[in-house]
Formats: C-alpha cells, structure tokens, sequence
C-alpha cells in the first residue's frame, strides 16, 4: 500500500500563475530573456538546486527565491507540480493527506503550499483566510463586522475588491474599502439615526426591507442620521387588475414616500410612469392628503437643464381623455417656462392650448364662475370684447365712466378731454419751479455774500426753452451802493459764490430815496435752439444793467441738457447797511 504523509497546509497568497520551469547552470547565468518568463512562483532549476521566485527583487540573486528541495535535484516533472505554491510559513494546525505512492517524498510534500488545478490551468487556492480564483476573486469573511452578531459574515470579494457580505440576515453590497455601504437588503426594521457614518452609511445609501419599503441616506451625522422613504410597495393586487405602488405616509403622520423617475446623468431624459388599460381603462395616480387638513402630494415633471416631462391623459383612439383633478382645496397644475395644457380633440388642429410664458411675471387664469370653467366661447365685458377691443376707432384714449366702466375718450380743449404728448401747450406753458423765502440778513461785510443755490434738472429746458428769475431783496436808507447778483455754472458750488455771472442790479443814490426800500429784480434766461447756447435778457426797470457789462444783453453757453446751478448773492459798500434777500421765483417753459 502507498506511503501517506501529513504535511501542513501551506497558506497561497496569490492567485495562481501559468506553468512552467526554467532550467540554468546557476542564478546568475540567467538569461535576459529567460528573466522576463519568470514570475512569481516560477521554479528555477539549476545542477545543485532548485528555487521558487517570490515574486520581487533581482532575479539572479538566492535572497530572492525559496529553496524548495536543498540540493537535491528537481525534475522539470516536478516543478511543473510545484509552480502554484508558495511557501509562506506552515500552518502546523491544519494538515492534508497526501499519496506518497508516485514517488514523491514526504520531505518534498512538506514544502509546498496547497492548490487544486485541473488539466485546462483553471485553479484555487486555500488559506486559513479566504479562497481564491484563478481571476481574482475570493471567498472569505467580511471586511468590517456590523455588530449585528453575524461575526463579518461571508463575503464574495471580485478582483478590484467590491464585497457583497451576507451577515445576520442582511445582504451588504459594499465599496473597494470593504466599510463604505452602497446597500443593505433584507432588513426587518426601518433605519434610524444610530444607522450613521460610523456604520459606513453614506449620502445615498439605500436602505431595503422585506415589506418593500426602500429607505435612502440623504445625511450620514453620526447618532443623528436622516433617511428618507423612497418606495413603498404593497404587495397585494385585486384580482384582474394590475397591481400598484404604494407610497402613502403611516399612522404616526409621517409623510408619503415619492417616485423618483431622474436621470441620474447630466444630459439624460427621465424615465416615465404609465398606467396605460389595455382595451380598458387607465390607472391613476392619485396623490390626494388623508385625513382632514393633509395636503395632497404633487407630480413633478421639471427639467433640470432640459425640458420638463409631460403628463398625458389622452384616451385612445375612441376613449375620453383622463382628467387632472385639483377639487377640495385645489391643487395647481404648473407648467413654469414654455410649458403649455392642452383641452379637446386627439385631432392636431382642433386643440385648444393654454400656453406659458417663458419670460416676465407670473401669469394667472382666474376662473370666472362658480361651474369653474372657461368660457373660450365669443364673450364681452362691459365694452371690452372676446378679442381685446372698445370701439372700431384707432388712437383713441380711454377714460371711465359711470360705475368704472372703461369707454373711449377723446382729445381737444374742453373738460373730460386729453391734452396729447405733441401739443404746444404742454411745450410753451410756463410753470412755476421755485418759490423760495425766509432768507437772513446779511451781516457787518462788504463781500458778495452767497444766499442760495438752486439745482435745475437736467433737459428742464428744451432747445428753445425759456426761464424767468426774480429776486426781491429789502435794504436800509443809505447812498452806499448794494447790489443783487446771480450766477449760473454746471458745476455745483454749494454754499458759495460760483459760475458765471448774470445779473447785477447795483442800487445807489443816484436811483434810491435815502429811506429804506424794497428792490426787485428780473431777467430771462432763453436757449438758443440748442440747450447748450443762451441769451440773458435784462428787465427794463432802472438801475444798473442786468450784465456784468453795460450791454442791453450777454450771451454764455450753460449745457442745460446736464443738471445746472443757479446761484444768488448780495453785496454792500458799507458794513453798516442793511440787506436781505426776501423771495426767490423761477418760472420755466420747456419748449422744443
């Protein structure tokens, strides 16, 4: 009877690779070429050894490989046998019986690790932690225990590390890190807050009970943990009908779960829901609120970057349409964008559309009566027509009349008419712009001592557009000279004298009783058909001229199209004399 030897099982740390030995004098003598066929578990033999390379580091170099027989002599026969072990440190707790009967010795079979390999190459291997495929993939315990006492369970680990683990009576579909949780099925309860990253919950791991509820982590806190219900499915369906989902809120008023038909890729169109009858009617979907006070769920269509979904309740080609039904309460049916609801026949031509608008405000369709329906039948209000018009007679203003109702008016002079934009007596009208008072008298000086500065609009006057300035002042009797001036300049002096100036009515003795007086002075400031070309026209009433030189007129250029300043002073000849400037009034006309 053959020889049986116990020999330990020898742990493989790596999937299996092809056949095949190299025979050389020695290490070093190894060629090039016969180096690139090595790998690791490659048996090299040589006239005193035999070797297994480990896989890393020179391959002329002893350090490198395993001594698999001392200085005996090993047979290309079997190095062909031994090329799948590696010899990694026995496991003296494990043994395998072998059949010594061939002619290997038991000092051989002690050297070699464990593998099974059939004709065609296809081969395993054992180790006291997994078993592994020729393709990568093993069978072994769990990366990571669920506390759950299932003790890491089993897993199938593929070739770049996914593990699928079954633990507790729970399927765990796992990333590379053996940790991070994609999903979970089989479960007997809901999640809940403690289900957190410190479990390897993540953002959009799902969640998968026996009832058909699926659960998804929309924030993995730890100990504060939120998910959310995504599906609901009841299992049962009448009989002859087809069965239906299910995503209705529980006793305790939580709310309903949704269905979610998103691409989860940008660029990607929606899937849809179709509750199409076959030669019978269509389902529904109903998202009324339950119980009193609940609001009803919504159906959203929204495109992301694209366009929305639609919903269709068309009938076939004998059938009725479906209805979209907002009663008790109303819901709102929201085609935001270029949407658009289309009523009537199946026929393309026949349609009536309701329409959206991409741009402007919101837009409402109110339904007028209490049947909550609209009229797309010729109709009027008041004098208002089913197409938008009052009358038949074009460019017409519209005023009201009794009780509000909107009629036609008309243009002309008389009351109840309109003036239009064009009329000359919107042009040439003059209107006063500044009626100012309440100014102090001037004190112990002989300056020009500023008043006021008053800002005028810009385009307040049109190219040939006028503007009148009087002043009023009070003074003591004196034949000292005291003096009215005013001054106009684009740019803004505040509360100082500023710009050019354009009148300076000078009082003296030769013009004034020596008792105290009032004095008042005009002038007319007047565009030239440009607003930036002016006329200063003094007033005919005595004293000195209206100018800084004794001309009967001066002419400056102001741009009265930009915004401009009129600026008013005083000025004595004695500190002693009294003056003060009593009221401002400026009237314009704005003429084109």
């Amino acid at each position: 009877m053959p020889a049986i030897g116990q020999v330990p099982i020898q742990p493989s740390v790596t999937a299996p690779i092809p056949l095949g030995a190299i025979s050389a004098s020695s290490l070093a003598s190894l060629t090039q070429e016969q180096q690139d066929q090595i790998v690791r578990g490659t048996v090299v033999v040589t006239p005193s050894n035999s070797y297994v390379y480990t896989g890393s580091g020179d391959k002329t170099s002893t350090a490198n490989y395993i001594d698999i027989i001392g200085n005996e002599v090993l047979s290309q026969q079997d190095a062909e046998e031994l090329i799948h072990s590696t010899v990694v440190g026995p496991n003296t707790d494990k043994v395998v019986t072998f059949n010594t009967s061939a002619g290997t010795t038991e000092s051989e079979i002690g050297a070699w690790g464990f593998g099974v390999e059939n004709t065609n190459g296809d081969s395993i291997y054992v180790d006291p932690t997994e078993i592994g495929l020729n393709n990568g993939a093993k069978l072994k315990k769990g990366t990571t225990d669920a506390g759950l006492g299932g003790n890491k369970g089993i897993a199938l680990k593929c070739s770049v590390d996914y593990e699928l683990k079954w633990e507790a009576g729970r399927l765990y579909t796992l990333q590379q890190d053996g940790f991070t949780i994609r999903s979970v099925e089989h479960c007997m309860a809901p999640p809940g807050s403690a289900d957190d990253e410190t479990k390897g919950y993540v953002a959009g791991t799902r969640w998968v009970m026996d009832s058909g509820k699926t659960y998804v982590c929309t924030h993995p806190g730890e100990d504060n943990a939120d998910w959310e219900l995504r599906f609901s499915q009841d299992n049962s369906s009448p009989i002859g009908s087809a069965g239906y989902i299910n995503t209705s809120g529980d006793a305790s008023g939580n709310s309903g779960g949704y269905i979610n038909t998103s691409a989860l890729g940008g660029g990607q169109s929606g899937g849809y829901i179709n509750t199409s009858g076959n030669d019978g009617a269509g389902g529904s979907i109903n998202t009324s609120g339950s119980g009193s006070g609940y609001d009803g769920g919504s159906i959203n269509t929204s495109g992301g970057d694209g366009a929305g979904g639609s919903i269709n309740t068309s009938g076939g080609p004998v059938g009725n349409g479906g209805a979209i039904n907002t009663y008790d309460g109303g819901g709102s049916i929201n085609t935001r964008g270029t949407g658009s609801i289309e009523l009537g026949s199946s026929v393309a031509g026949t349609r009536t559309t309701l329409n959206g608008s991409a741009s402007g405000g919101n837009k409402t369709i109110t339904l007028p009566n209490a049947t909550g329906t609209v009229s797309l039948t010729t109709h009027t209000h008041g004098n208002i027509t089913a197409d938008g018009k009052i009358g038949s007679t074009a460019s017409l203003p519209l005023i009201t009349t009794t009780a509000g109702l909107v009629t036609t008016g008309s243009f002309g002079t008389t009351a109840g008419s309109f003036c239009q934009g064009n009329d000359t007596r919107l042009d040439n009208r003059a209107r006063v712009y500044i009626n100012a008072s309440g100014y102090l008298a001037t004190g112990a000086t002989t300056a020009d001592v500023w008043q006021a500065t008053f800002t005028i609009p810009a385009g307040l006057l049109g190219p040939n557009g006028r503007m009148s300035v009087r002043l009023w002042a009070s003074c003591g009797a004196s034949s000292s000279a005291k003096r009215l001036r005013a001054y106009i300049t684009n740019t803004n002096p505040g509360n100082a004298i500023g710009g050019t100036r354009i009148c300076n009515y000078n009082s003296n003795a030769s013009t004034l009783a020596l008792t105290a007086i009032s004095l008042m002075r005009q002038f007319t400031i007047i565009n030239r058909a440009s607003q930036s070309s002016q006329i200063i026209e003094p007033s005919a009433s005595g004293g000195e001229s209206a100018t800084a030189s004794a001309d009967a007129f001066e002419e400056t250029a102001i741009n009265t199209a930009a915004t401009w300043y009129l600026v008013v002073g005083l000025q004595k000849d004695s500190t002693a004399d009294f003056f003060q400037l009593k009221q401002v009034l400026v009237e314009v006309a704005y003429a084109t």
